[in-house]
């Protein structure tokens, strides 16, 4: 039984989870109530189905990640996400990767040259404002402000932008 304590830092609440991400993933294996033969069966499909072995787990790895500090592959993650209905994204934050940060690094990182950027959130659900009305006065054939430009802001699902055509149609 694991415990999972709680600490508020300023607004965020942060879970605080002292096992390692081996023993987290037996953690949550046994919850599910499957067996590491479930799991070598299971993955044994997805790799067909990919044709792929990457994607298969034996026993013996998955004991071994579960007990040292072993990393799968990306390939292993894959399928102990489909495997145990977890979202990668919370598969690779067990093992101490935060997706939510890669636009903290982008940012800091800048390229020499602009360019279009991609919007990839790991949080598909949150919102953002974006522009729903465009003022009817303004003229595209002048550089405008955004801000001048928009009538009325909106709070808008990231999930939706990502659906966009935004290279092509604004």
């Amino acid at each position: 039984m694991s415990l999972t304590l709680c600490s508020r830092q300023g607004h965020q609440v942060r879970e605080v989870n002292p096992l390692l991400p081996g023993e987290r993933l037996k953690e949550i294996r046994m919850h599910l109530g499957i067996t590491t033969r479930d799991v070598t069966e299971k993955s044994l499909l997805i790799a067909e189905v990919e044709s792929n072995e990457e994607y298969s787990i034996s026993n013996a790895w998955l004991t071994q990640i579960e007990n040292t500090n072993a990393t799968p592959s990306i390939y292993k993650l894959y399928s102990i996400s489909t495997i145990y209905h977890v979202k990668f994204s919370e598969l690779l934050s067990i093992f101490g990767v935060d997706l939510t940060r890669i636009s903290k690094h982008q940012m800091k990182l800048r390229l020499q040259k602009t360019h279009l950027t991609n919007i990839d959130s790991p949080d598909q659900d949150r919102t953002v404002a974006f522009p729903v009305r465009f003022d009817r006065g303004f003229s595209l054939a002048e550089t405008n402000l955004l801000s001048r430009m928009v009538e009325t802001w909106g709070e808008v699902p990231i999930s939706l932008i990502q659906h966009l055509d935004l290279r092509n149609c604004l």
